[in-house]
């Protein structure tokens, strides 16, 4: 049937209902120059909507002869189902779909979105659903029961739903594909209703072009548009409801034993902290401040979660350069003086920290931020970024510990060390305490080895104290 539509692709594109504005402004988020996918792009009915609001289109449709009229009105358009499309590389802010999703399988089209969206991607699928005056669809429906009793048109019609109803059906089942594909966050179904003035000759137009029409005989499609004509009079007005389906493209980031995060756009997604509001009033102050060393807090968002603004930049994976190192120290020492001394991350390690060109550019996941002292903070940088463990060359290591000191402006070495092994101490007890009372994130740790290479680093920080300490 999905092959009916092109037949008579000029009137298709004539008769078929636009889409609501309300509908496209919020794909497009008054943003211009978006990118987007139009999948069962057909005449090019919404990828002409999408332009008009700044987007740049590429069109995706099955039906030569759809493609090649939505070719002449202005589209960029490729042949192709969206499942065997081949993206060459090519990604995008959204992926539309208008009153095309049910020929797409759901999953395998919505793991085809997900391959080509941009963290923070939109992929909304919809369908305009007609629903006419009570009288007139009671009427309509005694004509295709009467013409055509075996139509999908005359199904339709006796069902004991309405329009909006069944094509929130397919809504929902686009809404499963999407959650069956993964790689998106909480789908959401938006309703938006309008309401359309039809002639009797218009309405009649876009029967003509409903599936299946191309193949009932003449006679018999005379009989019916003759039938429908009789019931409407002169005109009538039609109310729709446009459903959709929608979600945004979220990215796992790379780490996290703990706790897991997302990148959605420029911002990050995660379950708030044991104490959300110091954490959060710590990142405002910082903002406050202008110092750049941390995520801006933005909200929460429909789930809950806390919304970052995203750092951009990696996270180092291996040892970093001495004059890295320093630089790490002196943006410790930056929040450390802006919070008078009294305030810690807590968990400062390469993971934790964003690098650009090879330099610290803030520290990221403030979840365990809290009142302590400002040598517990440095002792944590020495043990993760010096590093103190099994394999480290103690006087590259004791030479290393000074750079971080003497960047910071610390003096006292010993204690400076001594903090080092009450952290590794601490840290390896915890995790086997947490792990043995069923804690999930402590037990991933544990099973991953955590508590035996931290034991490990404290016995080789604990028989190398003297050293490290000079």
């Amino acid at each position: 049937m999905a092959e009916s539509f092109g037949t008579d692709a000029g009137l298709y594109d004539r008769t078929r209902p636009r889409y609501p504005d309300e509908l496209v402004d919020r794909i497009v988020g008054g943003r211009r120059g978006l990118q987007v996918l139009d999948v069962g792009m057909g005449t090019g009915i919404v990828a002409r909507q999408l332009q008009a609001a700044g987007c740049v289109v590429l069109g995706v449709e099955p039906d030569e002869r759809m493609a090649a009229f939505a070719r002449r009105t202005g589209c960029v358009v490729e042949v192709a189902t969206i499942e065997a499309w081949e993206p060459a590389g090519r990604v995008f802010d959204a992926v539309v779909s208008g009153q095309a999703w049910h020929w797409v399988d759901p999953v395998a089209g919505a793991v085809q979105a997900a391959r080509v969206l941009r963290p923070g991607g939109r992929l909304a699928v919809f369908w305009n659903a007609a629903q006419p005056p009570p009288e007139l669809a009671e009427a309509f429906g005694d004509v295709y029961r009467r013409v055509l009793p075996q139509s999908p048109m005359t199904a339709g019609v006796d069902s004991k739903l309405t329009a909006a109803e069944m094509y929130a059906l397919m809504a929902g089942k686009a809404a499963d594909g999407m959650r069956a594909a993964g790689g998106f966050g909480a789908v959401e179904q938006w309703r938006f209703e309008w309401e359309q003035a039809y002639s009797r000759d218009e309405w009649l137009a876009q029967v003509t072009t409903q599936g299946g029409q191309s193949q009932v005989p003449a006679r018999v499609r005379e009989e019916l548009l003759e039938g429908l004509g009789a019931a409407i009079g002169d005109g009538f007005t039609m109310h729709y409801t446009t459903v959709v389906a929608t979600a945004v493209r979220e990215v796992p980031l790379v780490g996290g034993f703990v706790g897991a995060a997302v990148r959605v756009g420029d911002t990050v997604r995660k379950a708030p902290p044991p104490d959300p509001g110091f954490v959060r009033g710590l990142l405002t102050t910082f903002a406050g401040l202008g110092w750049a060393g941390a995520p801006r807090f933005l909200g929460t968002d429909e789930q809950g979660r806390e919304v970052l603004s995203f750092v951009e930049g990696d996270v180092p994976s291996g040892p970093v350069s001495d004059e890295a190192l320093a630089a790490v120290a002196r943006l410790v020492r930056e929040f450390h003086d802006l919070t008078g001394g009294v305030v810690c991350h807590h968990d400062l390690s390469p993971g934790n920290t964003v690098f650009r060109d090879g330099m610290p550019v803030a520290f990221i996941d403030w979840d365990l931020a809290g009142p302590g002292l400002p040598v517990q903070d440095l002792a944590h940088v020495c043990w993760q970024f010096v590093p103190l463990g099994p394999g480290a060359d103690v006087a590259e290591a004791a030479r290393r510990v000074r750079v971080v000191a003497d960047a910071y402006g610390w003096v006292d070495l010993p204690l400076l060390v001594e903090t080092v092994l009450w952290w590794q101490d601490r840290c390896w007890r915890g995790i086997a305490a947490g792990a043995d009372d069923g804690v999930p994130a402590m037990v991933r740790l544990r099973d991953a080895g955590v508590v035996e290479s931290v034991r490990a680093a404290y016995a080789w920080t604990l028989e190398r104290r003297a050293e490290l300490s000079r």
